[in-house]
């Protein structure tokens, strides 16, 4: 799906980085951080603090896909987010990794990516081991709900999709009324929740690039 937001976690390259961390820590899914058990939370921040400096690693070393800015941004933000108490040298490293961010290279810390890559960095230096998620990226949904065109965006995916998963019910198993009931059920749903959708992208009810193309045409709008 690319990337929808210029924030930390607005793109599936950085929320992939979380496996990394995950494969680290034991701990599956990491993502989102708010619905950790506390004992998850206290097994990750445990990890980080015993050797901070393998934990950048994780984000540094070479040949694991993805950039080594990005994977560290993740790191950090997972360590913010659990608490973990980060010494000088991690933090001095890691910002310095951090600053490389190829996207803010290109566009310049005045753009928006820049500003916001920028405004990261401050939280890391500033982290004291007080659990604090930095603020969070809109998901691509989200960010699709929250145009100005938002009623006409939804008009133009939750009713279709809603009646994609209608109609792949056989008609033996589903009579046209209940099917318009679960059309009406689902669409509802969808607009309450836009997320609820996310696990079926990319699947044989939602192709991979559906919501990319609407993005586009919004931008285009």
């Amino acid at each position: 799906m690319g990337w929808w937001d210029d924030g930390i976690l607005g793109g599936d390259e950085p929320l992939d980085c979380f496996a990394y961390y995950e494969k680290a820590t034991g701990v599956k899914p990491m993502y989102p951080l708010e619905k950790l058990s506390a004992g998850d939370v206290q097994r990750i921040r445990v990890h980080i603090e015993a050797d901070p400096m393998a934990w950048l690693e994780i984000g540094r070393a070479p040949g694991k896909g993805w950039s080594a800015p990005v994977r560290t941004q993740i790191g950090a933000f997972i360590a913010m987010a659990v608490g973990a108490k980060l010494p000088e040298e991690y933090k001095k490293e890691a910002i310095e990794l951090i600053r490389q961010d190829e996207w803010m290279q290109e566009e310049g810390a005045d753009s928006s990516r820049g500003r916001k890559i920028l405004e990261f960095i401050q939280q890391l230096r500033d982290s004291d081991g007080t659990p604090k998620e930095p603020e969070p990226d809109p998901g691509l949904l989200e960010t699709l709900a929250a145009t100005p065109e938002a009623e006409h965006k939804f008009d133009d995916w939750v009713e279709p999709v809603a009646a994609r998963i209608a109609d792949m019910i056989p008609s033996d198993s589903l009579d046209e009324e209940d099917r318009k009931k679960l059309k009406s059920v689902l669409t509802r749903a969808f607009t309450l929740c836009p997320a609820a959708v996310e696990p079926l992208i990319g699947t044989g009810i939602i192709e991979e690039d559906y919501f990319k193309d609407l993005r586009k045409e919004e931008q285009e709008d």
